[in-house]
């Protein structure tokens, strides 16, 4: 049983001297190389993703400007609409022509707007005023039988100085009616 004894320390004294020694600085060092790898790869992939990020926000901008800057082109103008009953337009798609009744709220007088370019204006319903109206720029109506008073229209109501009339869009035949028999007597 000595042998064996000595036969086992002899080979664990030969494994021992065969195989080199590990030290612990060289165990760690290749551990770190791992990390710093996938630190510097994820760094990159980071500074990828920014990039691309900004790359796809410019182009979208280019080929869909923003809706301010497609706004901003446009011109717009408060008017009635599309309704052919209350105005016209001539060939340069401009405002030529109102069918409107605008009403003070607070006093009741009214102006009377017609497509053959007329206007009555009505104080405590007795007419005090006619005349042919022009409108310009699409706001500006000049009275021509009024001195040539300028009214302000915005689409929606006319300004005359301060006193605003709101107009009304739903014109009865009897308003005509009765602007045409008080515009004959």
């Amino acid at each position: 049983m000595d042998n064996n004894n000595n036969f086992e320390q002899q080979f664990t004294q030969n494994v021992k001297s065969v195989t080199p020694v590990q030290s612990v600085a060289a165990g760690e060092g290749s551990s770190k190389l791992p990390l710093i790898i996938s630190i510097v790869l994820g760094a990159v992939t980071l500074i990828e993703s920014i990039i691309l990020v900004v790359t796809l926000v410019n182009f979208f901008q280019v080929v869909n400007p923003t809706e301010e800057e497609i706004n901003a082109d446009v011109e717009e103008y408060d008017t009635i609409g599309d309704d052919d009953e209350f105005v016209g337009y001539n060939d340069d798609d401009e405002v030529d022509w109102l069918n409107l009744t605008c009403t003070n709220e607070e006093t009741g007088n009214q102006y009377v707007l017609t497509q053959s370019k007329s206007f009555q204006k009505y104080e405590n319903s007795s007419l005090v005023n006619s005349g042919s109206y022009a409108v310009f720029n699409d706001s500006l109506i000049s009275l021509s039988g009024d001195e040539g008073k300028v009214l302000f229209f915005d689409g929606y109501s006319i300004a005359d100085g301060l006193t605003v009339y709101d107009c009304d869009f739903d014109l009865e035949e009897s308003v005509e009616t009765d602007v045409d028999t008080k515009t004959e007597e």
